[in-house]
């Protein structure tokens, strides 16, 4: 990702020094949050506000000390609110960005094996949230307005779910989807977002019994459809968890519903596997045929619904045929990339672009 322009303001630069040159002086273990490690910091974040995210996320990796230098940040809010107050020139952009970077990081971290990274620049992104949102929260108690316009909290609370969904990250997806669900009651993409993260978490040791997850997938599409009833990813999610929670009729009907009302191919070929699915479970072979060899004729190229089909065919008493689509998928000029097959796409979390709405969040950032 590419993205803004702009400095690091001085007088948060000043701030933060002041206090660490304070905190220095209170105690000999204060030499982790050295003035020249917070420069470096800031001079990170900088980078990431002009532009330069590819040179700011190798670095941020590197960061020692990340955790001291985010508590040495934290402490700043007596000195922030008194001067932002005073003289309302913080440059509070320089907060949000630093978010995004250490969102971007550990997105990053995460592809790269690098769990406790990830851990703790998720955390640094989550901390500086919610250092924000207790400052403003002070001088809202003081009658007045926020210190400055804050970057789209939703846009960046639903970008990072589905980025650590897609990049197969669901336990850390869940850290903020919870949360999410609750803040946003009525926003239908968040709803989404958080379901799909407690859908695909049941084959995981997550701590929490794949029954409670289902449940609250289901409870969450439901949101997500009452706030947008044609969202139609969200029926076709809703319908699938429905039957794995053994509401055969229910899902079925919800599959049934995106059928006639979906013009998205992917999403009426999920629909079609997913509805073959129920009916092979029911051993009704020739009726899950039709669906399966519908789901091949809307993408001849995907692996899943073209196994499925032969499989059915097989039970069906139709070897013959389920030999020659076997037959077919094998020959070298056939497609067969992950890309190629929706129901792999689906494993990795719901239809939102991440990377259009992080976009938007770092030119806000920009000046």
């Amino acid at each position: 990702m590419g993205f803004c322009t702009v400095r690091v303001g001085r007088p948060f630069v000043i701030s933060v020094l002041a206090l660490l040159a304070g905190a220095h002086a209170a105690s000999a273990q204060s030499e982790i949050l050295d003035r020249q490690r917070v420069r470096v910091y800031l001079a990170i974040v900088a980078q990431c506000r002009s532009g330069r995210l590819n040179l700011a996320v190798p670095q941020a990796l590197e960061l020692p000390g990340l955790e001291a230098t985010i508590a040495a940040l934290t402490r700043l809010e007596p000195v922030i609110v008194s001067a932002a107050t005073s003289s309302g020139d913080i440059e509070w952009r320089d907060v949000d960005a630093a978010i995004l970077l250490h969102t971007a990081t550990a997105g990053v971290a995460a592809q790269s094996l690098r769990p406790a990274t990830a851990d703790g620049h998720l955390r640094a992104a989550i901390a500086l949230t919610n250092w924000r949102d207790r400052i403003d929260a002070a001088r809202a108690r003081q009658g007045e307005p926020p210190v400055a316009p804050a970057m789209n909290r939703r846009d960046w609370i639903l970008g990072t779910i589905v980025m650590f969904t897609q990049v197969g990250e669901r336990g850390r997806a869940a850290i903020l989807a919870d949360d999410a669900a609750k803040r946003f009651p009525r926003d239908a993409q968040i709803q989404l977002a958080a379901g799909a993260v407690d859908e695909l978490r049941i084959h995981l040791d997550s701590g929490v019994s794949p029954r409670v997850l289902l449940s609250n997938a289901a409870d969450r599409y439901r949101a997500a459809l009452a706030a947008a009833p044609g969202l139609r990813e969200a029926a076709l999610r809703f319908g699938r968890v429905l039957a794995l929670q053994g509401h055969y009729a229910e899902g079925a009907l919800q599959l049934e519903r995106v059928l006639s009302a979906s013009p998205d191919v992917r999403i009426g070929y999920l629909a079609r596997l997913f509805m073959g699915a129920e009916l092979e479970r029911r051993g009704q072979w020739t009726d899950a045929t039709a669906q399966y060899g519908a789901a091949v004729s809307a993408l001849p190229e995907a692996q899943a619904a073209r196994t499925a089909l032969a499989f059915a065919l097989c039970h069906a008493g139709r070897a013959d045929e389920a030999r020659t689509i076997v037959d077919a998928g094998l020959l070298p000029g056939f497609p067969r990339g992950p890309l190629d097959d929706p129901f792999v796409a689906y494993k990795f979390g719901p239809m939102i672009d991440a990377q259009a709405l992080f976009l938007g969040l770092f030119k806000s950032v920009a000046r």
